[in-house]
């Protein structure tokens, strides 16, 4: 049975010195992005009946932010939704490990969260991956959707398809499944 993996790393985020790392905000086009994406995915999620049935959320105050614009734009909360701390900053190996203690009935779960971590984990499943011009895979506010043809706790590397990675630069040339 497939499943898919969602991975959103949270919108452009205020570099303000007065904050923690934890506590930064978003940014001006941290929420407009946020917003472009939440509308590309209310529209993805409906037509394509791909809406996450959990949500794992990084405690910082960005990726709360970002999860929350998308909640705003849904009307309602998209699925049962965990923030953990043990997201902030995770490694690939956390979020791996995390991915694979997922209950096995799930079929479609949301990683909101923060990079090297989330970028290293679609390198890891999704190898081929294509790379923006400046090397990065995961830019802020990008969404990536992996098809995995295993249960969560058999997810080795590169057994991920991607099926679409979205950039919100790139929302007008994305097409949606009829």
């Amino acid at each position: 049975m497939s499943r898919i993996l969602m991975l959103y790393r949270h919108a452009k985020s205020d570099w303000n010195q007065a904050t923690t790392d934890h506590e930064r905000p978003l940014n001006a086009r941290g929420r407009r992005d946020a917003r472009s994406m939440a509308v590309f995915m209310n529209t993805c999620f409906t037509r394509e009946h791909c809406q996450p049935e959990q949500i794992l959320c990084s405690t910082a105050s960005r990726t709360r932010q970002t999860l929350a614009v998308l909640v705003d734009m849904l009307g309602y909360p998209p699925a049962r939704t965990l923030f953990e701390d043990s997201l902030y900053l995770a490694s690939r190996e956390h979020l791996l490990q995390r991915v694979r203690m997922l209950e096995s009935g799930l079929q479609r779960v949301m990683l909101v969260g923060h990079n090297d971590g989330l970028e290293l984990l679609l390198e890891l499943l999704c190898p081929d991956a294509p790379r923006k011009d400046n090397g990065r895979l995961l830019a802020t506010a990008n969404l990536a959707m992996i098809r995995l043809d295993t249960d969560w706790r058999t997810i080795q590397p590169a057994s991920g398809s991607l099926d679409r990675l979205v950039r919100p630069d790139e929302l007008n040339n994305i097409q949606l499944l009829s």
